[in-house]
């Protein structure tokens, strides 16, 4: 999918010595989108038995700096790691869950910026802890 940019000129002016100014044209360009995550929903995790999950981020023009919960909290046993590789970051949960139950949380993240703020993203996702019936 190709990508729209919005460019806006910022242009400084200041006075350096007597009689003479520094011009400074700094071109900015604005990114419409965000950054995205190839996995819409999480597989359901089972209670005392070991879960992992790896959500891939993409549509970055600049690294991503961070990952994390922005909202809600992870089953218990559950933990968040985020792999900085600039080619494809990725978020990874894994871990034992301790209790049964659903959870709501949303992920967020950003990239670096050059001249301009870094894109952003957020993601509401659900957690299905379940019990074994053995």
């Amino acid at each position: 999918m190709p990508k729209t940019y919005i460019s806006i000129l910022f242009i400084t002016i200041s006075m350096v010595g007597t009689g003479c100014s520094l011009l400074q044209f700094t071109n900015c360009f604005i990114q419409p989108s965000s950054l995205t995550i190839n996995l819409d929903s999480l597989p359901d995790a089972r209670l005392n038995q070991h879960y992992h999950s790896l959500l891939t981020i993409s549509n970055n023009d600049t690294p991503v700096g961070a990952a994390y919960i922005k909202e809600g909290d992870l089953p218990q046993g559950i933990n968040l790691a985020f792999n900085k590789h600039n080619s494809s970051p990725s978020i990874t949960l894994s871990g034992t869950p301790t209790h049964a139950g659903l959870y709501s949380f949303t992920l967020a993240a950003w990239s670096y910026g050059t001249n301009c703020p870094g894109m952003t993203g957020e993601w509401l996702f659900k957690l299905q802890v379940t019990e074994v019936i053995k």
